[in-house]
């Protein structure tokens, strides 16, 4: 990690451990444990901007999607997989904002795992949203399941 990251992040946040290539991609993302609650965030710059000037809907979208995978108390022996995502953009956010996520679990079983999502900054909702996530074992990972097209 850079030292211009490292430099700029707000008090408290790391590295999240578990990512992805995608997430490596579009990142760097952070966390931070606050009030029992693990908060999200990412710094906007110019790779997140869209042609307006503004943080581009496909990032907020898949940062939410990021920070609902990361739910709290998720199993990690297990996969989760996104199979519904519902986001309403509210407001804006502009290049060199702290862009912020926190999930809520609504309701987790032994198939599914239902969360809700807001994205902020500041104090300033961005996007609200909700999603529905497959839960895979993962020794049943590729059980029946073609790869062919």
């Amino acid at each position: 990690m850079s030292t211009k990251f490292e430099s700029n992040l707000p008090s408290g946040y790391s590295l999240i451990e578990n990512r992805s290539d995608f997430g490596n991609l579009i990142g760097p993302i952070y966390s931070k444990k606050e009030n029992d609650e693990e908060i999200f965030g990412f710094r906007a710059e110019n790779k997140h901007i869209n042609i307006g000037g503004y943080v581009h809907g496909g990032m907020l979208s898949s940062f939410a999607d990021i920070v609902m995978g990361q739910f709290a108390n998720r199993n990690y022996n297990s996969l989760t997989v996104t199979i519904n995502m519902s986001v309403d953009f509210i407001n804006l956010a502009k290049k060199g904002d702290w862009v912020n996520g926190i999930s809520k679990l609504m309701k987790e079983d032994k198939k599914f795992v239902f969360l809700e999502v807001e994205i902020y900054v500041k104090t300033k909702i961005i996007l609200f949203g909700t999603g529905v996530f497959k839960v895979i074992k993962l020794k049943d990972r590729y059980k029946g399941v073609s790869h062919e097209r």
